[in-house]
C-alpha cells in the first residue's frame, strides 16, 4: 500500500511523542458502536487493540472520505494532475499515491485537535495511539454540528467574498473605462494643448515687445503732455498779447493826429506791427495745429494703447486658462498614475480574491457533496432502520408466540419429567435396598467364608459400601441432568 522508503517514526518516537489531548477518551466499545454507525460493520475489538497496516487504512480511508470528502477518485484525480508533464512519472506513481492520502489524513487529523500525527501511525500503528485517533475522529464525528454550523459560516463568508468579487470587478471595468477615457482626453487635447504652448509663447514675445513700445509712447506722452502745457500757456499768453493790442490801437485811434504824415508814419508802423503780429500768430497757428494734429496721433495711440491693454487683459486670461488647463492635465496625469497603481492593487486583490474564491469554492463543493453524500446514508439508514424495525417487530412477535407456545411445552415437560424422576428415584431406591440385602448376604457369606478358611479380620474392603452409595447418587444426578436437557 505504502512505500518502504516513505520516511516515519520509530517505535520508541512514536511512543516518546505527547500523549496529551483537548478531547474526551473515548471506550473501544464506542469506538466500535460508531464505526459500525458509520458503515464500517467488520470493525472488532481486535481491529483495534491489535490494529495492523491494512486495518489502519481503510478506517483511515472511510473516516477522511466521511468527513474530509476525499476518497479515491478524488486522489487519483489529483494524482494524475501532479503527475501530468513529469518524466519518468511510474517512479512516482505509487509514492504519490500514498503520500496525497498520508497529507489529507494529516489534516484531517490536525482539524481533529491531534496534533502529533505522522505516518508511522499508518504504516506502523501502535494500538494505544490508534485508539487516541480514533477517540479524537470519533470526537469530531459526534459533534459535526459545530462544524455544520462553521460550514454554513463559510457558505455565507463565501458569499460575500463572491459579492465583494462581483464589486471588484465592476470597480476594475469602471477604472478601466475611466482611464480609457483619460488617455483619450489627452490624446485628443495633446495637438490642442502643444498648439496653445506654441501660441502662448508667441504671445509672451509680442507681450514683451508690446510692453517695451508701450514705455516707449508712455515716455513720449508725458514729452508731449509737457510741450502742450507749455504750448497752451504761450497760446495763452498770445491771446491776452493780441487783446491788449487790440486795446492799444483802439486807445491809439482815439488820439490820432490829423497830420497826413505823423498818421502815415503811425500807420506804417501799425502796419508794419501788424504784420509781425500776424506772422507771429500765424506761426502760433500753425504751431497750434501742429499740436492738434500730435494731440490727434498720441489719442490714436492711446486707442492702440487701450486694444494692447484689452488684449494684454485677453493674454493674460489665456494664460490663466492654459495653466488651468495644464493643472488640469497634470491632475489627469497624477490620477492616471494614482488609477494605474489602483488598478495594479485591485487587479493583485482581485487574483487573490479569485483564488481564494476558487479554493473556498472547492471546499464548499467537497462539503457539499460529502453533506449530500451523509444525508442519503443518514436517509438510507433510516429506512433500512425502519424496515428491520417493522421486520424485528413482525419477528419479535412470532417469537413472543412461539415463546409463550414453548412455555406450555416446557411446563408440560417438566411436570413429565418430575414424574419420571419419582418413578426413577422410587426405582433407584429400591434398586439400592436390593444393592444392600445382596451387599449384607455377601458379608455374611465372606464371613462364614473367611471362619471356615480361618480367615478372620478379612472381608470387603473398608469403604466399598459409601462408594457405591456415592456411585449410585452420582448416577442419579446425571441421569437428572440427561433427562432435563
Amino acid at each position: 500500500m505504502a512505500p518502504a522508503a516513505q520516511p516515519s517514526l520509530s517505535s520508541s518516537q512514536a511512543e516518546a511523542a505527547p500523549t496529551a489531548s483537548s478531547y474526551p477518551q473515548v471506550s473501544v466499545s464506542e469506538v466500535i458502536t460508531v464505526l459500525h454507525d458509520v458503515g464500517l460493520p467488520w470493525v472488532t475489538a481486535d481491529d483495534i487493540n491489535k490494529v495492523n497496516q491494512q486495518s489502519a487504512y481503510r478506517i483511515f480511508a472511510h473516516m477522511l472520505e466521511l468527513l474530509s470528502g476525499v476518497n479515491q477518485d478524488w486522489l487519483e484525480k489529483r494524482r494524475q494532475e501532479v503527475l501530468m508533464g513529469i518524466e519518468h512519472r511510474e517512479l512516482y506513481d505509487e509514492s504519490l499515491t500514498w503520500v496525497l492520502f498520508y497529507r489529507e489524513v494529516s489534516i484531517l487529523m490536525q482539524a481533529s485537535q491531534v496534533r502529533d500525527f505522522t505516518s508511522h501511525d499508518v504504516l506502523r500503528p501502535q494500538p494505544k495511539r490508534f485508539r487516541k485517533h480514533l477517540s479524537a475522529l470519533v470526537n469530531f464525528y459526534r459533534f459535526r454540528q459545530e462544524r455544520l454550523e462553521e460550514f454554513e459560516q463559510f457558505s455565507l463568508e463565501m458569499d460575500e467574498l463572491i459579492e465583494r468579487k462581483e464589486e471588484l470587478h465592476a470597480y476594475k471595468e469602471a477604472t478601466r473605462e475611466k482611464i480609457a477615457a483619460i488617455k483619450f482626453q489627452r490624446e485628443q487635447e495633446a495637438p490642442r494643448a502643444a498648439a496653445l504652448a506654441q501660441e502662448n509663447e508667441e504671445v509672451s514675445n509680442r507681450l514683451y515687445e508690446l510692453k517695451k513700445e508701450q514705455s516707449r509712447l508712455l515716455q513720449e506722452v508725458d514729452q508731449l503732455k509737457t510741450k502742450k502745457t507749455h504750448l497752451v500757456t504761450s497760446q495763452t499768453e498770445v491771446t491776452m498779447q493780441i487783446h491788449s493790442a487790440n486795446e492799444q490801437v483802439r486807445k491809439l485811434q482815439s488820439r490820432i493826429v490829423t497830420s497826413p504824415k505823423e498818421l502815415k508814419a503811425v500807420l506804417v508802423t501799425l502796419s508794419q506791427e501788424l504784420r509781425e503780429r500776424k506772422a507771429h500768430l500765424m506761426e502760433t497757428e500753425r504751431k497750434a495745429k501742429d499740436f492738434d494734429a500730435r494731440i490727434a496721433l498720441m489719442k490714436g495711440i492711446e486707442d492702440d494703447l487701450a486694444q494692447c491693454q484689452s488684449l494684454l487683459v485677453s493674454l493674460t486670461t489665456d494664460q490663466g486658462r492654459l495653466e488651468n488647463l495644464q493643472k488640469e492635465l497634470r491632475g489627469l496625469e497624477a490620477d492616471y498614475e494614482g488609477a494605474s497603481s489602483t488598478y495594479s492593487q485591485v487587479s493583485q486583490t482581485l487574483s487573490a480574491d479569485s483564488r481564494q474564491l476558487e479554493n473556498a469554492q472547492k471546499r464548499w463543493e467537497r462539503m457539499r457533496k460529502t453533506l449530500e453524500e451523509k444525508r442519503a446514508l443518514w436517509k438510507k439508514r433510516d429506512e433500512d432502520f425502519t424496515v428491520k424495525w417493522e421486520e424485528t417487530e413482525g419477528e419479535r412477535w412470532k417469537r413472543n408466540e412461539e415463546a409463550s407456545r414453548k412455555q406450555r411445552e416446557g411446563r408440560e415437560v417438566e411436570r413429565e419429567i418430575e414424574a419420571e424422576l419419582r418413578s426413577y428415584d422410587a426405582e433407584v431406591a429400591a434398586m439400592v435396598k436390593q444393592r444392600n440385602d445382596l451387599v449384607k448376604l455377601a458379608e455374611a457369606y465372606m464371613d462364614t467364608m473367611s471362619a471356615q478358611l480361618d480367615l478372620e479380620g478379612e472381608g470387603l474392603p473398608v469403604g466399598i459400601e459409601g462408594e457405591y452409595e456415592e456411585e449410585d447418587e452420582v448416577s442419579r444426578v446425571d441421569h437428572r441432568r440427561a433427562v432435563a436437557a
